[in-house]
């Protein structure tokens, strides 16, 4: 079948206006993604930064060769914790604000399976959900964030423990 030169250029222009409209669409969505990945790094540079901070902080005031975490801890004021080794191998805990740097071996206190112990032995049932070292009322402590089930539904709870001696300190109870 022989077509005209009116369709042939029909055709020619539809298939430019599809490569068009498909070049525009990926721009786009290349383009949406640079700025949510700029967005999203605007956000939290500033975190980044004060993390980066504390970690040096943290290498410098507890002499650590290797940083195994840093994590944020939020109480009753920001504080992050960074755990890491020696250079003979000895574990560290180190707790960083911005008055001040508290340094420990991880053997001078309960390690996260005693505090573990220490909520499970208090709640039976209780699923825990995150450990972090932490600090409560002015002591060392570990902050464990666990879940009840009961029959109107799960109850959350925040019970710190102290970290020298593994002893009780507070719960908090989330919700209903």
């Amino acid at each position: 079948m022989v077509r005209s030169r009116a369709e042939e250029r029909r055709e020619e222009h539809k298939r430019k206006r599809i490569r068009t409209v498909v070049i525009i669409s990926v721009a786009a969505v290349l383009l949406v993604i640079v700025l949510i990945h700029r967005w999203y790094v605007s956000v939290h540079a500033e975190y980044w930064g004060e993390r980066k901070q504390a970690v040096t902080e943290a290498v410098y005031a507890g002499q650590l060769t290797e940083v195994s975490s840093a994590e944020a801890f939020n109480g009753e004021q920001p504080w992050f914790i960074v755990q890491g080794q020696t250079e003979s191998g000895e574990e560290r805990i180190v707790w960083v604000s911005d008055e001040q740097t508290i340094v420990r071996h991880v053997q001078d206190g309960i390690n996260e399976h005693e505090a573990k112990a220490s909520v499970l032995s208090r709640n039976e049932g209780a699923v825990i959900i995150r450990m972090t070292p932490g600090i409560w009322r002015q002591e060392l402590c570990y902050e464990v964030y666990y879940r009840i089930d009961h029959p109107d539904g799960d109850i959350y709870y925040y019970d710190y423990i102290r970290f020298e001696d593994g002893t009780w300190i507070e719960t908090l109870r989330l919700g209903k």
